[in-house]
């Protein structure tokens, strides 16, 4: 038996509405997946911060407890600060302080951070995966680990690149218990040492952890004289202890 024509118009309308309506649902889906990435994405974006003396954000400290990974504080000018920085970065995306170093005359001028006179610590890091670079760091001048120490370094996968650490009574102090792999490479360590009466406990670099396959990276140190009577270095197991392209000296 044959179905009337009008029949088979409404069957077929009926078929379009419902297919019409599927690939309406389809779209909507493709939609929100869409923005669900679009979302992620801008959540997921690394954010630059601009610290300095003209900048809206005038202390890295004020900005620690914010960043993320991939994140990058970019200081532009001289600066008197300290901080603990206890965010977590990635081997991919790691959390990065730098300076807006500038070159004339063959000249290489790094934005300074100056350590305030009396404070508990210096630069102090404690999350991981973190990345200092481009600046001049002084003004530790305290008679202990912590406020004699221009960099505490607490934390696992540290790079200190292109950096000139000077005139404090402990450079670069690693904590046995926390901290990890560090790379430092293109830096300058100057005129850092211990005090008269503790002459073995102050250093421009000391690197000892106990993490499981912790590794620093230290190679090519040049002219390791030192002032302030302290040692300039001092790396345990000292057999896998480099510094890559860097310097350790004293103008005495």
């Amino acid at each position: 038996m044959t179905a009337p024509k009008s029949c088979e118009r409404m069957s077929t309308g009926s078929t379009f509405a419902m297919s019409h309506k599927r690939e309406g649902r389809m779209v909507s889906r493709s939609v929100a997946v869409i923005l669900l990435v679009l979302v992620h994405c801008r959540s997921a974006r690394a954010e630059t911060y601009r610290v300095g003396p003209v900048e809206n954000h005038q202390s890295v400290s004020a900005l620690v407890d914010f960043l993320q990974p991939g994140d990058t504080v970019e200081i532009t000018g001289d600066i008197v600060d300290t901080f603990v920085l206890s965010s977590q970065g990635t081997q991919t995306h790691p959390v990065t302080i730098k300076g807006a170093v500038t070159a004339q005359n063959l000249r290489v001028t790094r934005p300074r951070i100056t350590i305030p006179r009396g404070a508990e610590h210096g630069l102090v890091f404690r999350g991981g995966c973190a990345v200092l670079e481009g600046l001049e760091i002084t003004g530790a001048l305290g008679d202990n680990f912590q406020s004699g120490s221009a960099l505490w370094h607490a934390c696992d996968n540290l790079v200190i690149r292109n950096c000139y650490i000077h005139h404090n009574r402990q450079g670069i102090f690693g904590d046995s218990y926390s901290s990890g792999s560090t790379l430092i490479e293109f830096s300058e360590f100057d005129s850092n040492g211990g005090l008269p009466q503790k002459v073995t406990m102050m250093h421009s670099v000391y690197l000892n952890s106990t993490r499981e396959g912790a590794r620093y990276c230290q190679a090519l140190c040049v002219k390791t004289v030192l002032e302030f009577t302290g040692y300039p270095l001092a790396a345990m197991p000292l057999i896998a202890a480099k510094i890559i392209r860097s310097m350790l000296r004293s103008d005495l």
